[in-house]
């Protein structure tokens, strides 16, 4: 799995932020912005995802997230990253296919 992160990593465009392992959402909408297939995996731009199962936060992205003039955070961590996704401050990518998927336990 780290190996196919790295993949994925060295192709995304030099302004992402944040890198969503696995997440759902409602794929064929405004949300989901352009796609990059690299023979059989690759990436989506989005705007919006839920039940996000895991991501990579790029160390130079940390400041838009909680330094000066950010958003204050006022709930779950997700809860933030979905506002400034939506409002387009952080640019996120989710892999194709998904790297990490959810698992509940009873």
């Amino acid at each position: 799995v780290l190996e196919a992160i790295a993949r994925v990593i060295r192709r995304l465009p030099t302004d992402w932020d944040v890198l969503f392992l696995g997440g759902y959402g409602p794929r064929n909408n405004s949300l989901f912005r352009e796609t990059v297939n690299h023979g059989g995996s690759g990436y989506q731009q989005v705007n919006y995802l839920l039940d996000v199962t895991g991501y990579v936060l790029r160390g130079s992205s940390a400041k838009k997230l909680v330094g000066p003039g950010s958003t204050p955070i006022m709930g779950p961590v997700y809860d933030h990253l979905a506002t400034l996704m939506y409002y387009e401050e952080i640019q996120v990518i989710i892999t194709l296919p998904c790297l990490s998927v959810s698992c509940v336990c009873c």
